[in-house]
């Protein structure tokens, strides 16, 4: 689902929205497997297996905090990580997004004519083009 949603916006400025929206969604994952281990001793033991000493885990399986709060805390950040995340399965928006726009930073007017390829001196003239287009648009 999320190609076809980044397929639609192909060519579009929306990485930021894109940080914001992967932010909430591996907060809502955390959420959500909070949330499935459901008893506090089932808690405390996932704890313990993702590397929380013994007396850490054990405070913060019997915390009366809400899920959303505790996925957003440190107690879940700082051990279901994005890296964990990402050796279950899950894909950021924005590497999914930048695999389908590799070249976000260039206009595809400055793109290299077939031509020119060879000629070192007009790869020089086009790099220092779009050093140029993108000094000015940062400071406009």
């Amino acid at each position: 689902m999320q190609r076809g949603w980044l397929n639609y916006f192909r060519g579009t400025s929306i990485m930021g929205k894109l940080r914001d929206i992967d932010g909430w969604l591996r907060n809502r994952l955390r959420y959500c497997i909070w949330h499935d281990w459901k008893k506090p001793e089932r808690k405390r033991k996932n704890l313990i297996r993702l590397g929380i000493d013994q007396d850490h885990a054990y405070a913060f399986s019997r915390t009366r905090k809400g899920g959303w709060a505790i996925a957003q805390s440190p107690i879940l950040s700082t051990t279901i990580t994005l890296k964990r995340l990402k050796q279950r399965g899950y894909q950021s928006l924005t590497d999914v997004y930048i695999e389908l726009n590799p070249s976000l930073c260039e206009p595809p007017s400055t793109a290299c004519p077939e031509s020119l390829r060879d000629d070192p001196y007009a790869r020089w003239c086009t790099q220092v083009f779009i050093v140029f287009l993108v000094f000015v648009n940062v400071n406009i």
